[in-house]
């Protein structure tokens, strides 16, 4: 069991005891000790929010003093009606507004929230992956490679939400580039995008979406034309183009 392997395990079940998970929490000088004793004190600290005694008869005092109350509130409820439906109104209106924009477009929060998670550690990765784990990790959607995209360190096939992605790593300059394409998922056009302190950019691409990742922009180019290569073959040079 690696390093990345333990990290998604350790998210998922936390109290986990099989040989292989011991192991390499025993084992690991890469943090992942620390990291099942931080898992642990969290745990501890929901098991003991959740030791409440309830008093006797709570529900009962709950639901008359519901009852003895709701004549006062009824009382009530006409003074505030105009100024609530006001407010609602407003409310209303902005809440739409944003869950258009979130329901229209929502890969870069979950874009960013899967590369933060248990797929974190990819982003330390200096090692470029071979050629049979790309091949496998696209094969895993069902797609053939033209030709394999250069400096990737990681690959896997990931479920994001309701997305099957293949989420890939590159180095840009020393920097990690996070390239996560999603398949079945088409966009009108690229737009740059900055979420949660997270500068991303989304491209259509063959048969899904490609949303890129990083603290640097410039990367995202040469990310792009590498996987454009890498699914659709290699640009056609233009006649007269050197």
């Amino acid at each position: 069991m690696d390093c990345l392997e333990f990290r998604r395990r350790l998210a998922a079940e936390p109290r986990a005891r099989d040989e292989a998970f011991i192991a390499h929490r025993d084992s690991c000088h890469a943090g992942c000790t620390e990291a099942w004793w931080r898992a642990q004190r969290l745990e501890r600290r929901i098991d003991n929010a959740l030791a409440i005694d309830v008093p006797e008869h709570l529900t009962d005092r709950i639901l008359l003093a519901q009852a003895t109350g709701e004549r006062a509130r009824e009382r009530r409820r006409w003074q505030v009606g105009l100024a609530l439906a006001a407010s609602l109104v407003i409310a209303l209106g902005a809440g739409v507004a944003a869950l258009r924009r979130t329901s229209a477009d929502p890969l870069p929060q979950l874009a960013v929230a899967h590369m933060r998670g248990a797929e974190a550690p990819a982003l330390a990765l200096t090692t470029p992956v071979s050629d049979a784990s790309l091949r496998a990790g696209f094969a895993a959607r069902g797609v053939a490679l033209r030709l394999m995209p250069q400096d990737a360190v990681y690959v896997r096939d990931c479920d994001i939400g309701p997305y099957r992605t293949v989420h890939l790593v590159f180095r840009e300059d020393g920097k990690p580039v996070t390239a996560l394409y999603f398949l079945g998922h088409a966009i009108a056009g690229s737009r740059d995008f900055r979420h949660s302190g997270v500068q991303g950019r989304e491209v259509p691409l063959d048969r899904g979406t490609l949303v890129m990742l990083g603290d640097d922009p410039r990367g995202f180019t040469n990310v792009e034309r590498t996987l454009r290569d890498a699914l659709q073959g290699p640009r056609q040079q233009a006649l007269g183009e050197f």
